[in-house]
């Protein structure tokens, strides 16, 4: 959240530069006050860390009906993953919200699978052919740990 912050301040900084840069040229410039602005670094910058908790059988599922339930697009945590831009992964072993790295990439805990598979990670795929080349792997899995 803190780069995003920081990359949308940069992306206003510049912005404002290339507005003045045009009023300038056009001669109107000099009829807008201007402002100062001040970038306060953070006290305590954020910090990352990632934790190995070992190797897990990780599989692919989609969000359709025969693979989940009557209401495919909503996670057992309530969140319309049909409409996110998370990578969405079920587990029963860990609480909603966790971040897990898996094969290079961040996905997020929000769903939960069939309750016989309690150590197995099913990533959410948008594609049935995409999950169906997935298959079942066993990978090291990392939890992401922000302070």
């Amino acid at each position: 959240m803190l780069h995003n912050c920081q990359s949308i301040m940069k992306y206003l900084i510049y912005l404002g530069i290339i507005v003045a840069a045009i009023l300038v040229g056009i001669g109107i410039a000099s009829e807008i006050p201007s402002r100062q602005f001040t970038i306060i670094p953070e006290e305590e910058p954020i910090k990352i860390e990632k934790e190995m908790i070992g190797h897990r059988v990780v599989t692919a599922y989609n969000a359709v009906e025969e693979q989940t339930d009557s209401e495919p697009c909503i996670s057992a945590s309530g969140m319309n993953v049909c409409e996110t831009y998370k990578r969405v992964c079920a587990s029963n072993e860990f609480p909603f919200g966790t971040l897990l790295l898996i094969n290079g990439r961040v996905w997020d805990v929000q769903d939960r699978t069939n309750s016989r598979y309690n150590y197995r990670i099913d990533l959410l795929m948008d594609d049935h052919a995409e999950a169906m080349e997935w298959g079942s792997r066993v990978l090291e899995v990392n939890i992401i740990i922000i302070e």
